[in-house]
């Protein structure tokens, strides 16, 4: 699916997201690079993936969308300490930077209360979400967020953090990522 396309499955079950884009489909060389950003780690691979998503922001929203604020999907303190760097953290950062929009690493936050979403169900997985997010503030009324993550499995931490952006007064969250798993579709189905 091209990245200015939307799913079937999002169109007939909106979600919290005004708008959901990916670059790719999380399978080959993609996720090969995406495992390698996140548990080689590598920078470098972050901050292509920044580029690359910066690029087709330009090229598909020039002109048609605002934001107020950029936030990264936050990582674990468990994984941070791994890496000693967040890639969906980098990629909001570089984009932000580029686009001239504040990127605000202090709403969300990650509480080291959970499991790795990686070894989880899907219903585990949205559980988890629930249990180890949470946000610093509740005054973002009337703003609209770009929500940047790596890959987006079943959505359980992406849909989780859009609920907390919401209930902060948040008018809107964009969801963009590298990458879309294809059990992604699976649980859309079951939503």
């Amino acid at each position: 699916m091209a990245s200015n396309q939307v799913c079937s499955y999002c169109i007939n079950l909106p979600s919290l997201f005004a708008h959901q884009r990916y670059l790719w489909l999380y399978h080959g060389i993609i996720r090969d690079l995406i495992i390698a950003m996140k548990y080689s780690p590598s920078k470098r691979l972050a901050y292509w993936g920044a580029a690359q998503l910066l690029a087709n922001i330009q090229s598909q929203f020039a002109g048609l969308r605002t934001w107020d604020a950029i936030i990264a999907i936050p990582s674990s303190p468990k994984n941070y300490a791994k890496r000693l760097f967040s890639p969906s953290r980098i990629m909001a950062d570089y984009i932000a930077k580029s686009l001239t929009i504040p990127a605000a690493h202090d709403i969300l936050f990650h509480r080291d209360v959970a499991q790795s979403q990686a070894t989880l169900s899907h219903a585990e997985r949205q559980s988890n979400a629930q249990r180890s997010l949470r946000a610093n503030t509740k005054n973002l009324n009337n703003k609209r967020i770009l929500l940047i993550d790596d890959v987006v499995t079943t959505g359980a931490t992406a849909l989780s953090s859009a609920q907390l952006l919401l209930e902060c007064g948040a008018l809107e969250v964009d969801l963009y990522s590298l990458a879309r798993a294809p059990s992604w579709d699976a649980t859309r189905r079951h939503r």
